[in-house]
């Protein structure tokens, strides 16, 4: 959907607002952006003017929505490394710097006493027999990154160089002859520069910080500013193996995924067991679905029967999985991804109102109950799902369910939701 923006002054079409929303949201999902699926480009400098494109040989060559390259010593070896940001996921990517004749080289920590303190500005001069070079000292290069302040300056075959530098206001100072492959510190006016010991990367391993655990029990509660109805799905039970969503209708319903194998299912089990009995004051219906098809039903039974909650449990085989699929593609920005333990809650008409990704804390689980027993049907936003906070709501992508539905020769679900987005069209005037 593409539209013309008007002259200043004129306001702004509704097709041109639509545009706006439809690219907005394409962006978010992760999938389309204004400059993406485009392949990093590296380029080698021959001399003088001439360029050779490298890409495919450094591995930089990723396909993505790239923003920025910054430039490193990351692990203080003489060759520069590369950290690149990107707007989609992976963000950042450190590139170490392998090639084996890398030819000498000098770094410079700049420390200005007269000018600013980083000596943001300064510019660094290395003269050997046959060339000069020049390096400066920059506080940003790029969008979302910034290489390091530190200088660094390739010298090949040179095993020294006479250093100066020309500090922020014009003056410039003399270093003397310093030996290459090495780091020196330039302190303004003291005419003398400090050599810096390196700190191999084998130090940098063992001072590497032990990675983030994550914290136990963590849930990711979503609450959908916008309902989604729930087209008649199937999810089969053990006793009735053509049931639907729509035949658990009338009352509020829990659909909890789980597997044998997950310790966080069963403690989950284990959590709504011992509170059955405030549960079933709220009329919730507490369905489990395996997802783990290989464990027999019967052993299956066994474990719920445990827990009291093996009357409408059912198993979630390969076709229900991919028929429900979309349902995620729609809440979760085409996140097809289910971790476990997983849940739905569904309000007494059907809708999908709250989703949490690992284990429920029942104190949310039970105001989410009290909170959907009152929500009005079709409310586009409510606050009381939302900790207070108006959202923005997203509208519904009836159609393109409707369509999906088709594709999965599901005829029920696809005309149900034909006739949501019908409505909708007609809601909105269109």
């Amino acid at each position: 959907m593409t539209s013309q923006s008007g002259t200043e002054g004129e306001e702004t079409t509704e097709e041109y607002r639509d545009a706006w929303v439809t690219m907005n949201m394409l962006t978010e999902k992760g999938q389309l952006s204004w400059s993406g699926r485009e392949s990093n480009r590296v380029f080698l400098n021959l001399g003088g003017a001439q360029f050779a494109d490298i890409s495919g040989l450094t591995g930089a060559d990723f396909i993505q929505d790239g923003r920025a390259c910054a430039r490193l010593d990351w692990d203080e070896d003489g060759r520069q490394d590369l950290v690149l940001r990107s707007r989609n996921a992976p963000r950042l990517r450190l590139m170490l710097n392998r090639w084996p004749r890398p030819g000498n080289w000098m770094q410079f920590d700049l420390a200005g006493t007269q000018c600013n303190r980083d000596a943001v500005g300064a510019q660094v001069f290395a003269e050997t027999a046959d060339r000069r070079l020049r390096g400066s000292v920059r506080a940003g290069e790029g969008f979302m990154a910034v290489s390091s302040k530190r200088v660094h300056l390739g010298l090949g075959s040179d095993e020294a160089a006479r250093v100066s530098v020309r500090w922020p206001g014009g003056v410039v100072e003399e270093f003397g002859t310093l030996a290459s492959n090495r780091r020196w510190r330039l302190v303004q006016g003291s005419g003398k520069a400090e050599p810096v010991t390196l700190q191999s990367a084998s130090a940098l391993a063992v001072s590497r910080p032990e990675p983030a655990q994550p914290a136990t029990g963590s849930v990711t509660r979503v609450p959908l500013a916008q309902s989604l109805p729930m087209a008649p799905l199937p999810f089969p039970a053990w006793d009735a193996p053509q049931r639907t969503v729509a035949d658990l209708a009338g009352k509020p319903i829990l659909l909890s995924f789980w597997s044998s194998t997950c310790g966080a299912c069963l403690e989950e089990f284990d959590m709504l067991q011992k509170r059955k009995t405030a549960l079933l004051r709220t009329g919730v219906q507490i369905v489990p679905m395996l997802v783990e098809p290989e464990l027999s039903q019967a052993r299956a039974r066994e474990i719920l029967a445990a827990y009291g909650f093996d009357k409408l449990a059912g198993t979630l085989d390969a076709r229900t999985m991919e028929l429900l699929a979309p349902i995620f593609q729609e809440t979760l920005l085409d996140s097809e991804d289910m971790p476990l333990p997983c849940s739905m809650l569904l309000d007494r008409n059907g809708q999908l109102r709250v989703i949490y990704l690992g284990p429920l804390r029942f104190r949310e689980l039970s105001q989410d109950l009290q909170a959907v027993e009152t929500l009005p049907l079709d409310a586009l936003q409510e606050q009381r799902l939302c900790g207070g906070s108006i959202l923005i709501a997203r509208l519904r992508n009836f159609d393109r369910l409707s369509r999906r539905y088709a594709e999965l020769e599901l005829p029920a679900a696809a005309e149900f939701y034909r006739s949501k987005h019908e409505f909708m069209q007609r809601l909105m005037g269109r």
